[in-house]
């Protein structure tokens, strides 16, 4: 019995994924990852970006990236990536980057997470 997908599967389901891309660039949330305690942030989701990341990662050298789909998908990304760019100062240093949303405190200080 066969246990993993063969290649054309796994390229069939990252195409099918980019059919569930929102407009503004990212995924919509399913189930989380896990949830944070009281009067934290509340649930913790995989990160539209982490999924691309994965996708560019595993068919760099792929044909799928050529697929229009998917150029698309990753213009859309793109754009929402240009909108959502935070810029937090502390100090004499300026950290830049985005905010997935898993801490509340640091989203509405408008940090980068890595800040």
């Amino acid at each position: 019995m066969r246990v993993l997908p063969t290649e054309i599967e796994i390229k069939r389901a990252v195409l099918k994924s980019f059919d569930s891309q929102q407009n503004s660039g990212i995924w919509p949330k399913y189930f989380p990852l896990f949830n944070y305690g009281m009067g934290e942030a509340g649930s913790n989701y995989f990160f539209s970006f982490e999924l691309l990341e994965v996708i560019l990662g595993e068919f760099e050298k792929s044909d799928l990236l050529e697929e229009r789909v998917v150029l698309d998908g990753i213009e859309k990304a793109l754009s929402w990536c240009k909108s959502n760019r935070l810029v937090h100062r502390s100090g004499h240093d300026i950290y830049k980057g985005w905010n997935s949303g898993g801490q509340i405190t640091t989203l509405k200080e408008g940090k980068p997470e890595l800040a």
